[in-house]
Protein backbone atom coordinates (compact mmCIF):
# COMPACT_ATOMS: atom_id res chain seq x y z
CA UNK A 1 0.00 0.00 0.00
CA UNK A 2 1.29 3.61 -1.11
CA UNK A 3 0.77 7.03 0.48
CA UNK A 4 0.05 10.48 -1.25
CA UNK A 5 0.92 13.51 0.70
CA UNK A 6 -1.92 16.43 0.43
CA UNK A 7 0.02 19.86 1.58
CA UNK A 8 -0.53 21.85 4.46
CA UNK A 9 0.33 25.64 3.80
CA UNK A 10 2.67 27.48 5.97
CA UNK A 11 3.26 31.61 5.30
CA UNK A 12 6.04 33.12 6.13
CA UNK A 13 7.84 36.25 5.22
CA UNK A 14 10.12 36.69 2.03
CA UNK A 15 13.65 36.78 3.71
CA UNK A 16 17.01 35.54 2.64
CA UNK A 17 18.92 33.01 4.20
CA UNK A 18 23.18 31.90 4.19
CA UNK A 19 21.64 28.57 3.53
CA UNK A 20 20.96 28.53 0.54
CA UNK A 21 22.91 27.45 -1.81
CA UNK A 22 23.58 24.62 0.84
CA UNK A 23 19.96 23.81 0.39
CA UNK A 24 20.38 23.17 -3.40
CA UNK A 25 23.02 21.05 -2.88
CA UNK A 26 23.75 17.06 -2.12
CA UNK A 27 23.15 15.88 1.12
CA UNK A 28 26.64 14.71 1.58
CA UNK A 29 28.06 18.03 1.65
CA UNK A 30 28.91 19.49 4.89
CA UNK A 31 27.35 23.18 5.98
CA UNK A 32 30.79 24.96 6.98
CA UNK A 33 29.69 27.58 9.68
CA UNK A 34 30.67 30.96 9.07
CA UNK A 35 32.53 32.27 12.89
CA UNK A 36 30.42 35.52 14.66
CA UNK A 37 33.22 36.80 15.13
CA UNK A 38 34.82 36.47 11.28
CA UNK A 39 34.82 40.12 9.67
CA UNK A 40 32.37 41.17 7.10
CA UNK A 41 33.28 41.34 3.45
CA UNK A 42 34.31 44.77 2.60
CA UNK A 43 31.98 47.50 1.05
CA UNK A 44 31.80 47.76 -2.68
CA UNK A 45 29.46 50.56 -2.83
CA UNK A 46 29.26 53.36 -1.38
CA UNK A 47 25.64 52.52 -0.38
CA UNK A 48 26.75 49.39 0.94
CA UNK A 49 29.00 51.56 2.98
CA UNK A 50 26.56 53.86 4.57
CA UNK A 51 24.66 50.02 5.37
CA UNK A 52 27.17 48.93 6.94
CA UNK A 53 28.72 51.54 9.15
CA UNK A 54 24.76 50.57 11.04
CA UNK A 55 25.95 47.11 10.83
CA UNK A 56 22.88 46.18 8.80
CA UNK A 57 22.56 43.68 6.18
CA UNK A 58 22.36 45.14 2.72
CA UNK A 59 19.83 42.24 1.38
CA UNK A 60 17.43 42.62 3.93
CA UNK A 61 17.11 46.55 2.76
CA UNK A 62 17.51 46.58 -0.58
CA UNK A 63 13.54 46.24 -1.64
CA UNK A 64 13.15 49.18 0.54
CA UNK A 65 15.06 51.11 -2.61
CA UNK A 66 15.18 48.79 -5.10
CA UNK A 67 12.15 46.35 -5.75
CA UNK A 68 12.96 43.19 -6.99
CA UNK A 69 12.67 41.75 -10.86
CA UNK A 70 10.12 39.16 -12.29
CA UNK A 71 12.71 36.80 -12.16
CA UNK A 72 14.32 37.36 -9.08
CA UNK A 73 10.92 37.23 -7.40
CA UNK A 74 10.44 33.91 -9.54
CA UNK A 75 13.72 32.14 -8.54
CA UNK A 76 13.33 33.59 -4.75
CA UNK A 77 9.58 31.15 -4.95
CA UNK A 78 11.95 28.36 -6.61
CA UNK A 79 14.07 28.74 -3.50
CA UNK A 80 11.36 28.42 -0.86
CA UNK A 81 9.71 25.72 -2.55
CA UNK A 82 12.91 23.98 -2.69
CA UNK A 83 13.20 24.02 1.22
CA UNK A 84 10.02 23.03 1.71
CA UNK A 85 10.77 19.94 -0.76
CA UNK A 86 13.94 19.17 0.81
CA UNK A 87 11.73 19.24 4.12
CA UNK A 88 9.23 16.91 3.50
CA UNK A 89 10.48 14.86 0.74
CA UNK A 90 14.27 14.25 0.60
CA UNK A 91 15.17 10.32 0.86
CA UNK A 92 17.51 9.83 3.92
CA UNK A 93 21.27 9.56 2.90
CA UNK A 94 22.36 8.43 6.35
CA UNK A 95 22.18 9.03 10.11
CA UNK A 96 23.85 11.36 12.43
CA UNK A 97 25.98 9.16 15.25
CA UNK A 98 25.72 10.47 18.97
CA UNK A 99 29.21 12.35 18.90
CA UNK A 100 28.96 13.70 15.47
CA UNK A 101 30.11 17.59 15.02
CA UNK A 102 27.81 19.85 14.22
CA UNK A 103 29.02 22.51 12.06
CA UNK A 104 30.56 25.77 14.21
CA UNK A 105 33.25 26.30 16.18
CA UNK A 106 34.35 24.88 19.60
CA UNK A 107 33.05 26.56 22.64
CA UNK A 108 35.92 29.17 24.27
CA UNK A 109 36.60 29.28 27.96
CA UNK A 110 34.83 32.62 28.62
CA UNK A 111 31.76 30.50 26.98
CA UNK A 112 31.94 27.99 29.19
CA UNK A 113 32.37 29.82 32.79
CA UNK A 114 29.35 32.13 31.43
CA UNK A 115 27.23 28.82 31.56
CA UNK A 116 28.81 27.53 34.72
CA UNK A 117 27.80 30.56 36.12
CA UNK A 118 24.36 30.92 35.10
CA UNK A 119 23.59 26.95 35.68
CA UNK A 120 25.14 27.79 39.39
CA UNK A 121 22.41 31.03 39.68
CA UNK A 122 19.70 30.71 36.97
CA UNK A 123 16.28 28.19 38.44
CA UNK A 124 16.02 26.50 34.87
CA UNK A 125 12.39 25.94 36.11
CA UNK A 126 10.69 23.74 32.95
CA UNK A 127 13.77 21.68 32.35
CA UNK A 128 13.94 20.52 36.13
CA UNK A 129 10.23 19.43 35.66
CA UNK A 130 11.02 16.55 32.74
CA UNK A 131 10.19 13.88 34.69
CA UNK A 132 10.69 11.01 32.54
CA UNK A 133 12.50 9.71 29.43
CA UNK A 134 10.56 7.62 27.17
CA UNK A 135 12.10 5.69 24.03
CA UNK A 136 9.92 5.18 20.99
CA UNK A 137 9.98 5.63 17.67
CA UNK A 138 8.36 7.51 14.69
CA UNK A 139 7.51 7.71 11.11
CA UNK A 140 6.80 10.47 9.14
CA UNK A 141 3.39 11.05 7.88
CA UNK A 142 3.87 11.61 3.84
CA UNK A 143 6.65 8.75 3.91
CA UNK A 144 6.14 5.69 6.40
CA UNK A 145 8.80 4.15 5.31
CA UNK A 146 11.20 6.75 7.09
CA UNK A 147 10.86 5.27 10.63
CA UNK A 148 13.25 6.68 13.15
CA UNK A 149 14.03 6.16 17.29
CA UNK A 150 13.02 8.83 18.71
CA UNK A 151 13.50 9.79 22.99
CA UNK A 152 11.07 11.85 24.65
CA UNK A 153 11.69 13.93 27.71
CA UNK A 154 8.66 14.19 29.48
CA UNK A 155 6.88 17.03 31.32
CA UNK A 156 3.97 16.61 33.09
CA UNK A 157 1.49 19.86 32.78
CA UNK A 158 -1.58 17.92 34.98
CA UNK A 159 -2.95 14.81 34.62
CA UNK A 160 -4.59 15.28 30.61
CA UNK A 161 -1.60 16.94 29.52
CA UNK A 162 2.05 16.12 28.64
CA UNK A 163 4.53 18.19 26.88
CA UNK A 164 7.71 16.48 25.47
CA UNK A 165 10.99 17.57 23.78
CA UNK A 166 11.86 15.05 21.47
CA UNK A 167 15.76 13.96 20.52
CA UNK A 168 17.51 11.43 18.40
CA UNK A 169 19.11 9.81 21.25
CA UNK A 170 19.70 10.40 25.24
CA UNK A 171 23.77 10.95 24.92
CA UNK A 172 24.66 14.24 26.14
CA UNK A 173 24.86 15.48 22.62
CA UNK A 174 21.81 14.84 21.27
CA UNK A 175 19.77 16.89 18.68
CA UNK A 176 16.45 18.69 19.95
CA UNK A 177 14.64 17.16 16.88
CA UNK A 178 10.79 18.04 17.89
CA UNK A 179 8.45 18.51 19.86
CA UNK A 180 5.46 16.09 20.66
CA UNK A 181 2.25 17.28 22.82
CA UNK A 182 0.14 14.18 24.68
CA UNK A 183 -3.49 14.84 25.25
CA UNK A 184 -6.16 12.61 27.13
CA UNK A 185 -8.83 11.60 24.87
CA UNK A 186 -10.94 13.70 26.93
CA UNK A 187 -8.98 16.56 25.48
CA UNK A 188 -8.78 15.03 22.05
CA UNK A 189 -12.60 14.53 21.66
CA UNK A 190 -12.96 18.63 22.12
CA UNK A 191 -11.09 19.51 19.90
CA UNK A 192 -11.95 20.43 16.08
CA UNK A 193 -12.18 17.67 13.30
CA UNK A 194 -9.54 19.19 11.22
CA UNK A 195 -7.46 19.58 14.41
CA UNK A 196 -7.86 16.05 15.26
CA UNK A 197 -6.49 14.93 11.46
CA UNK A 198 -2.88 16.27 12.87
CA UNK A 199 -2.73 13.72 15.80
CA UNK A 200 -2.08 9.91 16.15
CA UNK A 201 -2.97 7.09 19.53
CA UNK A 202 -0.92 5.47 21.05
CA UNK A 203 -3.02 2.45 22.27
CA UNK A 204 -0.90 -0.31 19.63
CA UNK A 205 2.47 1.68 20.36
CA UNK A 206 1.81 0.66 24.24
CA UNK A 207 0.19 -2.83 23.99
CA UNK A 208 3.38 -3.34 21.61
CA UNK A 209 6.14 -3.02 23.68
CA UNK A 210 7.11 -0.17 21.76
CA UNK A 211 6.95 2.17 23.88
CA UNK A 212 9.59 1.33 26.75
CA UNK A 213 11.04 3.92 30.14
CA UNK A 214 14.35 3.09 29.84
CA UNK A 215 15.55 1.47 33.17
CA UNK A 216 12.00 1.49 35.34
CA UNK A 217 10.11 -1.82 36.58
CA UNK A 218 7.63 -2.29 34.28
CA UNK A 219 5.14 -3.27 37.72
CA UNK A 220 5.87 0.26 38.71
CA UNK A 221 4.43 1.90 35.39
CA UNK A 222 1.48 -0.28 35.00
CA UNK A 223 -1.21 2.19 35.95
CA UNK A 224 0.90 4.93 33.90
CA UNK A 225 0.66 2.80 30.62
CA UNK A 226 -3.06 1.84 30.82
CA UNK A 227 -3.75 5.97 30.91
CA UNK A 228 -0.97 6.17 27.94
CA UNK A 229 -3.48 3.61 25.74
CA UNK A 230 -6.18 6.14 25.79
CA UNK A 231 -4.09 9.34 24.48
CA UNK A 232 -3.47 11.28 21.40
CA UNK A 233 -0.01 13.10 20.42
CA UNK A 234 0.94 15.92 17.87
CA UNK A 235 4.65 15.43 17.02
CA UNK A 236 6.41 17.75 14.55
CA UNK A 237 9.61 16.80 13.80
CA UNK A 238 12.21 20.13 12.93
CA UNK A 239 15.28 18.08 12.36
CA UNK A 240 15.48 15.16 10.21
CA UNK A 241 18.91 13.41 11.35
CA UNK A 242 17.69 9.95 9.82
CA UNK A 243 18.59 12.29 6.14
CA UNK A 244 21.58 13.12 7.00
CA UNK A 245 20.96 17.33 8.04
CA UNK A 246 24.20 18.06 10.12
CA UNK A 247 21.60 21.79 10.43
CA UNK A 248 17.95 22.10 11.44
CA UNK A 249 16.55 22.50 7.63
CA UNK A 250 13.68 23.60 6.12
CA UNK A 251 9.81 23.04 7.39
CA UNK A 252 8.98 21.12 10.35
CA UNK A 253 7.39 17.36 9.42
CA UNK A 254 4.55 15.78 11.19
CA UNK A 255 5.01 12.39 12.14
CA UNK A 256 2.78 9.74 12.86
CA UNK A 257 3.30 6.61 15.78
CA UNK A 258 3.29 2.57 14.46
CA UNK A 259 0.07 0.92 13.89
CA UNK A 260 -0.89 -2.60 13.56
CA UNK A 261 -1.13 -2.25 9.83
CA UNK A 262 2.02 -3.06 7.61
CA UNK A 263 2.78 -0.27 6.24
CA UNK A 264 3.30 1.43 9.72
CA UNK A 265 5.21 -1.58 11.47
CA UNK A 266 8.42 -0.81 12.92
CA UNK A 267 11.55 -2.51 11.23
CA UNK A 268 12.35 -4.91 13.16
CA UNK A 269 16.16 -4.31 12.84
CA UNK A 270 15.36 -0.69 14.75
CA UNK A 271 13.42 -2.78 17.38
CA UNK A 272 16.68 -5.10 18.03
CA UNK A 273 19.10 -2.20 17.99
CA UNK A 274 16.94 -0.32 20.67
CA UNK A 275 16.24 -3.59 22.34
CA UNK A 276 19.98 -4.81 22.34
CA UNK A 277 21.10 -0.67 23.97
CA UNK A 278 18.38 -0.97 26.98
CA UNK A 279 18.75 -4.98 27.62
CA UNK A 280 14.65 -4.81 27.02
CA UNK A 281 12.63 -7.37 25.29
CA UNK A 282 9.66 -5.65 22.68
CA UNK A 283 8.01 -9.37 22.38
CA UNK A 284 8.41 -9.62 26.48
CA UNK A 285 6.51 -6.21 27.34
CA UNK A 286 4.45 -7.22 24.41
CA UNK A 287 3.09 -10.53 26.23
CA UNK A 288 3.32 -8.69 29.67
CA UNK A 289 0.87 -5.56 28.66
CA UNK A 290 -1.78 -7.85 27.24
CA UNK A 291 -3.93 -7.07 30.71
CA UNK A 292 -3.72 -3.23 29.59
CA UNK A 293 -7.58 -2.59 28.01
CA UNK A 294 -7.62 -1.21 24.89
CA UNK A 295 -9.52 1.94 24.78
CA UNK A 296 -13.23 1.47 23.69
CA UNK A 297 -13.11 3.68 20.72
CA UNK A 298 -9.87 5.59 19.16
CA UNK A 299 -11.31 8.36 17.23
CA UNK A 300 -11.02 7.70 13.20
CA UNK A 301 -9.71 11.50 12.65
CA UNK A 302 -6.83 9.80 14.54
CA UNK A 303 -4.16 8.31 12.31
CA UNK A 304 -5.90 10.06 9.87
CA UNK A 305 -4.23 8.16 6.75
CA UNK A 306 -5.41 4.97 7.57
CA UNK A 307 -9.09 6.44 6.54
CA UNK A 308 -8.11 8.72 3.44
CA UNK A 309 -4.30 6.80 2.64
CA UNK A 310 -3.17 10.30 2.22
CA UNK A 311 -0.31 12.06 4.52
CA UNK A 312 0.68 15.73 5.58
CA UNK A 313 3.49 17.78 4.16
CA UNK A 314 4.39 21.37 4.47
CA UNK A 315 4.78 23.51 1.79
CA UNK A 316 5.93 27.31 2.60
CA UNK A 317 5.23 30.15 0.16
CA UNK A 318 5.74 33.62 0.57
CA UNK A 319 3.23 36.55 1.64
CA UNK A 320 3.40 39.94 2.36
CA UNK A 321 3.96 40.88 5.74
CA UNK A 322 0.92 42.45 8.13
CA UNK A 323 2.48 46.12 9.38
CA UNK A 324 1.97 48.10 12.79
CA UNK A 325 -0.38 50.79 12.17
CA UNK A 326 1.38 53.58 11.52
CA UNK A 327 4.28 51.17 9.99
CA UNK A 328 4.99 53.87 6.45
CA UNK A 329 5.39 51.16 3.28
CA UNK A 330 8.02 51.40 0.46
CA UNK A 331 6.11 53.81 -1.23
CA UNK A 332 5.38 56.14 1.35
CA UNK A 333 8.80 55.95 2.64
CA UNK A 334 10.07 57.00 -0.91
CA UNK A 335 7.47 59.43 -0.98
CA UNK A 336 8.46 60.91 1.69
CA UNK A 337 12.31 60.60 1.28
CA UNK A 338 12.47 62.45 -1.97
CA UNK A 339 9.64 64.81 -1.08
CA UNK A 340 10.64 68.69 -1.66
CA UNK A 341 10.65 69.37 2.53
CA UNK A 342 13.13 66.34 3.37
CA UNK A 343 15.58 67.46 0.52
CA UNK A 344 15.71 70.94 1.96
CA UNK A 345 16.38 69.39 5.66
CA UNK A 346 19.04 67.15 4.24
CA UNK A 347 20.90 69.88 2.09
CA UNK A 348 20.36 72.11 4.87
CA UNK A 349 22.18 69.70 7.85
CA UNK A 350 24.84 68.61 4.97
CA UNK A 351 25.84 72.85 4.74
CA UNK A 352 25.48 73.00 8.72
CA UNK A 353 28.20 70.19 8.93
CA UNK A 354 30.35 71.59 6.09
CA UNK A 355 31.12 74.65 8.23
Amino acid sequence: MTTESSVLTLQVSPSFTTLQQELAAPRTRSFPCRSLAAPPPPPRHLFQIFISFFHLPVYNLRPLFFPFTTDEKEKRKKGSRLQAIMASSDQPSGTIACDAPTPGQPLTMGTQVLDAWAKMMQGMKPIKHIQQHVCTFAMYSHDMTRQIETHHFVTRLNQDFLQCAVYNSDCSSARLIGVEYIVSDRIFEALPPEEQQLWHSHAYEIKAGLWVNPRVPEMMQKVELQNLAKTYGKFWCTWQVDRGDRLPLGAPSLMMSPQAVKLAMVKPELVQKRDEKYSVSSEGLKKSRVEIEEPEWINPNADYWRKVHKGFAIDIEETEMKRMKGSMNRKLWKETLFSPGCCVVIVFIVHQLSF
